[in-house]
């Protein structure tokens, strides 16, 4: 499967074309997608069978392309959507499409926008030129002021399960052992998983995971896995939903649920490092995972949290070993 028809199965994407079919189409959506690496490419998807019923059409792949005329995309790459971004929208709203029946303008990254370019679109919102469609995208809800959120329909792209990342992940990379991990480890973002499975890093962040399940005994071990970690503090995120995998996958052998496991071509390592800590100790570590987790959402020392994940993984293991 591609990520183009794993889009055409998701609930926006159906009530857009329901809209489309009732003639109840909104003048504005704003769709928000944790996905902020493929929302650009998913708005485009969401676009083109507004403009067209011809999929792989000539209007289709010039939407795709950024190069309709009638379908005209925000901001550049690598730019944010700034007040003068938002006097052109205008102006070109009121300019009668070339080719179509419609006009469409695509937002993306909208949680980069700031207030003052927002508040120059809302009088367009609330009285939109006839034919145009605003298509909005956004990471974060609650970027977006709520007098902009009030003129719009909104609509929420959910993150896709494991089986669906999995799935585009196998039409595009093969059958690689580590896309089981990548696809649980991406937490449903496809653009996560993808940049993982094409980055060479995160097989050398795998194989140090294992090693610190396996391997760690002392306080020497956590210092010089933490200094190993400090060269790769921009993807400590990933390093955290691998180890976490792990230590899942050695609660499922300790619990005989083997049919858990999500890592199967570990399996023999994954058995090793489970007989080195009780079950307390395993979940006592995913615990302190997902709290190192929460840490960085909030963007916390990257290399604090990694030296206090390791201490405290080290400790819940002798303490639960001593009981």
């Amino acid at each position: 499967m591609n990520e183009r028809e794993l889009i055409k199965k998701t609930t926006v994407y159906k009530t857009l074309i329901s809209d489309l079919e009732k003639d109840t189409l909104s003048h504005a959506y704003l769709i928000i997608c944790r996905d902020e690496i493929k929302l650009r490419a998913f708005l485009k998807y969401l676009a083109s069978p507004i403009m067209t019923d011809e999929e792989n059409g000539r209007t289709d792949r010039l939407i795709l392309s950024e190069k309709y005329c009638d379908c005209l995309i925000y901001p550049e790459i690598n730019k944010n959507i700034v007040v003068s971004s938002v006097a052109e929208i205008v102006e070109q709203s009121i300019v009668k499409p070339l080719e179509n029946n419609r006009k469409m303008f695509i937002l993306s990254d909208c949680q980069n926008m700031n207030a003052a370019a927002q508040n120059k679109l809302l009088k367009t919102l609330e009285e939109p030129p006839e034919n145009v469609v605003i298509l909005m995208g956004t990471s974060r809800e609650y970027s977006v002021l709520p007098t902009v959120r009030s003129r719009v329909k909104t609509l929420e792209l959910q993150p896709f399960s494991e089986s669906e990342v999995l799935s585009v992940l196998s039409d595009k990379y093969g059958g690689r052992p580590d896309l089981d991990m990548i696809a649980e480890a991406s937490g449903g973002l496809l653009g996560r998983a993808e940049n993982m499975a094409s980055d060479s890093d995160f097989a050398v962040l795998e194989r140090l995971a294992y090693d610190i399940a396996l391997n760690m005994n002392g306080v020497k071990d956590i210092l010089s896995w933490s200094e190993a970690l400090n060269a790769y503090s921009k993807k400590i995120k990933d390093f955290l939903s691998v180890i976490k995998i792990i230590f899942r996958d050695m609660l499922a052998v300790k619990c005989g649920e083997n049919k858990l496991i999500i890592n199967r071509t570990e399996y023999a390592g994954t058995v090793r490092a489970a007989n080195n800590y009780d079950t307390g100790a395993i979940i006592s570590a995913i615990d302190k995972i997902n709290k190192a987790e929460q840490e960085l959402f909030y963007n916390a020392n990257a290399n604090m949290q990694i030296e206090n994940f390791l201490l405290s993984v080290m400790e819940g293991r002798y303490k639960w070993q001593r009981l």
